[in-house]
């Protein structure tokens, strides 16, 4: 599990993917579009990731390390 702080605004998993997974999808929109879009994924992440009460989010955050030999 991964422990992302609580963030001054919005919800920490957008914070945390904002500049990396979501940009490209933000990248491409008007300003009006970009925001509410960023503000619809807020209240979705707040349904899928509850906040706990220090505001603090725990999310299942898979990585895989491969060591190759050669």
């Amino acid at each position: 599990m991964q422990v992302l702080p609580a963030v001054a605004d919005g919800h920490p998993v957008r914070d945390f993917t904002q500049s990396t997974a979501m940009l490209p999808f933000v990248a491409g929109m008007l300003p009006d579009a970009a925001a509410w879009f960023v503000a619809a994924c807020d209240v979705a992440l707040h349904k899928a990731y509850p906040l706990r009460d220090d505001g603090m989010v725990l999310v299942l955050f898979q990585r895989l390390f491969l060591i190759l030999k050669v």
